[in-house]
């Protein structure tokens, strides 16, 4: 219960959730190593970044399921699979939103012709 109170204490200040060591372990990884569900659900909760790769080329993903940390490892995956659909729906939108400026521009380059 402390070490709950203490996590959510310290990431009300705005601390870096994606600080690394000399390693390159990042507090994320540290805590899919040894297994802590709540800080790895609050530091995700705070945009941890999972795709950090420590100085072995390891995630914490990877750190999670080499572990036996599975649920950790499962809820980083879904978390990335939602980032990079939320990424590919921004891409989408933003080559959209070019492709109808460079069409308009081309019309209006005609128009004036």
């Amino acid at each position: 219960m402390v070490i709950k109170l203490l996590v959510d204490i310290l990431l009300s200040y705005d601390n870096n959730v994606n600080y690394v060591n000399k390693d390159c372990w990042s507090p994320l990884m540290i805590v899919c190593k040894n297994g802590h569900m709540y800080i790895a659900l609050k530091l995700l909760e705070h945009d941890a970044n999972t795709t950090i790769k420590n100085s072995k080329g390891r995630t914490a993903a990877e750190i999670a399921l080499e572990n036996r940390h599975n649920e950790i490892y499962k809820i980083i995956q879904e978390k990335f699979a939602n980032e990079a659909e939320n990424l590919d729906e921004i891409m989408t939108r933003s080559n959209n939103t070019s492709s109808m400026t460079i069409f308009e521009s081309d019309s209006e380059d005609i128009n004036n012709t």
